[in-house]
């Protein structure tokens, strides 16, 4: 997966007089679509436990994986962190990948869900405390 930093790709991007040559350089450490980036988290799990875990049906994640479906929503990634069990870090990067903005803790709703992530609270769990808190759920069969 990716080696080097954020900062330390800034810095060399900077560096390169050419763009080709940052891309000989850090070419795979870009990411080109969210298919792939995904993929890259799928080592250790299958489509099917993934499926239970996130509450996507496995005909969408395939779809996903394969590259057939290109724009899924934010709460849809945040369900797929969780059925992945990414940290923090990892669901910033995914968000970013997907083109939203990354989980804000000043914002009562990314608080929450921040807060579960990090206690490796279940999908169901996270959606059981934003109901409670009035919040709209991530998975919309809840």
């Amino acid at each position: 997966m990716q080696k080097k930093s954020t900062d330390e790709l800034l810095t060399i991007l900077k560096e390169k007089k050419h763009y080709d040559e940052f891309l000989a350089e850090c070419g795979n450490e870009i990411i080109h679509n969210i298919s792939t980036y995904l993929n890259s988290f799928m080592t250790e799990t299958s489509v099917s436990a993934l499926s239970r875990e996130s509450g996507l049906s496995e005909s969408y994640l395939y779809k996903l994986l394969e590259g057939k479906r290109c724009n899924p929503s934010r709460d849809t990634l945040l369900q797929i962190c969780f059925g992945l069990h990414l940290d923090i870090d990892q669901c910033n990067c995914l968000l970013r990948a997907g083109n939203f903005n990354i989980l804000y803790p000043r914002i009562k709703r990314d608080s929450i869900i921040i807060f579960c992530i990090n206690k490796n609270y279940t999908l169901l769990q996270c959606d059981q405390m934003l109901a409670d808190s009035g919040e709209k759920t991530l998975n919309k069969c809840n």
